[in-house]
């Protein structure tokens, strides 16, 4: 690569590739190739077990194409990690998954969920992670699977384990915020004084609709995984998603009973309102 050449690449390196590493044995290697050179660091993945991990942040099209030619990604699957407006789902293209999740993050100041969206594309030496919007960046994610040497050795299936887990785990301190709320709004509703909180009522039950499309869509392929009938995954690592699979389903009791709690209260808060 001559030096016009790598100027016009590290800017995109640099916007767009937040890392790209080969893992041997449950740690990382080091390699004499760049992380946007993804032949190059493919092909570093030489013995049985040995898998690359590429994460990208907002590529657009054509930037992951480049990644998509490397790794022999369905066009398909490409054109919805790209779009970023995708139902959690996952699906089977060729021998490679495609996973996607939705992320949450909660902004106090407004009482507003805000959502992003997590797209894997997993083949038996590759983990493709896709990321759009703030929420759940996944450097812990990978700085836990790195300090996990037992965990890591299961290859790219713990990718999509620490990447649902911390995807789940996201869930979970949302879902805790709303459910402080919904307290606080029960409290005033029934308290002496005639408040009008129906405002407030509709933005949480707005919310809380936004939390149950991240998070009911997912039960099925978490339960999939939990159970090792997911070709790709290995059977092995069942239990680690299991774990991610019960706090999925807490998360998904509580939105639940929040969303019928928010009812009750805005039925009682209109009927208070009349009779006031």
């Amino acid at each position: 690569m001559n030096s016009n050449d790598a100027d016009h690449e590290r800017p995109y390196a640099r916007r767009v590739i937040v890392d790209g590493a080969v893992y041997r044995h449950g740690q990382r290697i080091a390699v004499d190739c760049e992380i946007h050179e993804f032949d190059a660091l493919r092909a570093k993945a030489t013995d049985p077990g040995d898998f690359v991990w590429v994460g990208l942040y907002k590529p657009t099209e054509d930037e992951l194409d480049d990644v998509a030619k490397s790794f022999g990604l369905h066009h398909l699957a490409v054109e919805d990690a790209v779009q970023a407006h995708q139902r959690p789902k996952l699906e089977r293209y060729d021998e490679s998954l495609f996973l996607v999740l939705k992320t949450l993050w909660y902004v106090d100041e407004n009482d507003a969920v805000e959502t992003g969206e997590i797209s894997m594309f997993l083949g038996h030496d590759f983990v493709v992670t896709v990321r759009h919007g703030q929420g759940s960046q996944l450097q812990s994610a990978r700085a836990f699977l790195e300090a996990q040497e037992s965990v890591l050795t299961h290859g790219p299936s713990a990718v999509v384990y620490a990447v649902c887990d911390t995807v789940v785990d996201g869930y979970v301190a949302v879902v805790d915020e709303l459910q402080t709320d919904v307290d606080e709004v029960e409290e005033s509703v029934f308290s002496p004084a005639r408040t009008n909180d129906s405002v407030r009522i509709y933005a949480l039950k707005r919310e809380i609709a936004e939390v149950r499309r991240a998070v009911m869509p997912l039960r099925e392929p978490m339960r999939r995984f939990a159970e090792g009938r997911v070709s790709g995954v290995e059977k092995e690592s069942a239990p680690f998603f299991r774990d991610v699979y019960d706090h999925l389903n807490q998360a998904a009791d509580v939105v639940e009973t929040l969303d019928s709690l928010l009812s009750r209260v805005s039925t009682t808060s209109a009927a208070w309102l009349r009779w006031s």
